[in-house]
């Protein structure tokens, strides 16, 4: 018996895509782009210079202007902002992918000096790096060439994702990730005392970034300010999907037109008074909307959850001061652990489950998985069934025979596959919970994928 589910999110960024960008495919929110000088995508040759995106569609990061469950994230950019100055920021982190020369489409925050903090729906891993005190192209490596800001570039060591994130709803949206080496720059302080807690609402904040400006992301890095907003002045707006690890800043009353955007997941939410780290972009509806503030995930949130005690278990010596400050116990009296799931398959089947999130064009999406029978030949077993929606995530699960050996096909009618000439998708597969691929799909028409027992 086989059993669908299928559901619909769309991500971030900010997360998401959001999130959002790696050569080899950033986990669940791919999104790797070749860059200029710019900061802008490369031109290629490869047919497609001619295809406009469709007008009014929403961005990446939007979430459904309907009032009801979130199903459209748009994933971080700065819009209405400003050129930031040297050495305003220079804990400010690009990611990169392809040893430095493309932009993995998020941002980040140098807060050790071996550890960033980004967004989980950024989905970095050990394939990319980061830029610390990127200002400007064509960022370094000298100071003359990044608008005479200090920069430093690492590889990844190793990414931390929140154990807790939901990619559905984008709950403890965090990333810590551990750099290859140490810099010498000076970290960003982090919210560690409830800072953000005793906000009121109205309180200026900043969000930072490369993302996009209404006309394209960004060559120089840009902040804007934007003022709180209490998480129950956002629910009423985000019909109840803010949780205590969100926090929101925009213009709710006035006319919009301030924002983070595309390409500012990942990146800092800063309160420039307190000189203090107090969120990591994360998602929204739309961009500069009145209606829609931005959603940032809460660092104070999650600093002795999690925060902390992910730094400190992981770092080399020394560590920084906050980890001697007395240990982060675990929880006093730790719960007793949560049951898994119960899985909809019978005992002869595993749980198979496909999460897209599309570009620009859905539609010309399709997959197909195949079973191997007794004469070795593969047939089909399932196929997708529908349109896919642009700019949106769907997660669809089916119950499929134990112990089979199986192949993924992935198809792109077009051509140019979910990433990134018309947007920032991506697509992940997964056996009982195990992840068995994570991709952009970059620039492909097809793409297969064997597993199981084969």
């Amino acid at each position: 018996m086989i059993f669908t589910f299928p559901s619909k999110q769309v991500l971030p960024v900010v997360a998401l895509l959001s999130c959002l960008i790696a050569e080899k495919g950033i986990s669940a929110l791919d999104m790797d782009m070749t860059i200029n000088n710019n900061n802008q995508p490369e031109s290629s040759s490869n047919g497609n210079e001619g295809r406009e995106l469709r007008p009014n569609r929403p961005s990446p990061r939007d979430r459904n202007h309907t009032k009801q469950s979130p199903e459209q994230a748009s994933v971080g950019k700065i819009i209405g902002g400003v050129q930031v100055d040297a050495d305003e920021y220079p804990w400010f982190a690009r990611g990169t992918s392809n040893n430095h020369n493309r932009w993995w489409g998020c941002g980040a925050s140098l807060v050790t000096p071996e550890f960033v903090l980004s967004a989980a729906h950024c989905g970095f891993d050990t394939s990319g790096g980061f830029q610390i005190g990127a200002l400007c192209s064509p960022y370094g490596p000298s100071e003359s060439d990044n608008c005479d800001q200090k920069i430093e570039e690492f590889d990844i060591d190793a990414v931390f994702d929140h154990d807790g994130y939901d990619n559905s709803n984008l709950n403890n949206d965090f990333s810590l990730i551990r750099l290859s080496g140490r810099s010498s720059i000076a970290p960003v302080p982090m919210d560690t005392n409830g800072l953000s807690n005793g906000y009121t609402g109205g309180e200026i904040l900043h969000p930072i970034g490369f993302g996009e400006t209404g006309s394209g992301s960004s060559n120089h890095l840009l902040d804007v300010p934007v003022p709180y907003v209490t998480n129950v002045a956002c629910n009423s707006q985000y019909n109840g999907g803010i949780f205590s690890a969100m926090m929101c800043a925009g213009d709710l009353y006035g006319d919009g037109g301030e924002d983070a955007c595309q390409g500012d997941s990942g990146g800092p939410l800063y309160d420039t008074n307190a000189g203090t780290l107090v969120g990591v972009t994360s998602w929204g509806i739309g961009c500069a909307m009145k209606e829609y503030p931005g959603v940032y995930a809460r660092i104070s949130d999650q600093w002795e959850e999690w925060i902390k005690p992910t730094i400190c278990e992981n770092h080399s010596n020394p560590k920084p001061s906050f980890c001697s400050s007395g240990p982060t116990p675990p929880s006093p009296t730790p719960p007793s652990p949560t049951p898994p799931t119960p899985s909809p398959c019978e005992s002869d089947e595993d749980l198979f489950k496909f999460t897209m999130t599309t570009d620009s064009y859905g539609e010309d999406i399709s997959w197909v998985l195949k079973q191997r029978n007794d004469a070795g030949k593969f047939r089909k077993l399932l196929e997708s069934d529908k349109e896919y929606g642009d700019n949106q995530l769907f997660v669809e699960e089916y119950c499929v025979p134990k112990n089979e050996c199986y192949r993924f096909i992935i198809l792109d009618s077009y051509g140019d596959g979910l990433c990134c000439a018309y947007g920032e998708g991506s697509y992940e597969i997964s056996l009982n919970g195990s992840r068995i691929k994570k991709s952009s799909f970059e620039e492909k028409r097809r793409q297969r994928v064997p597993f199981g027992n084969c």
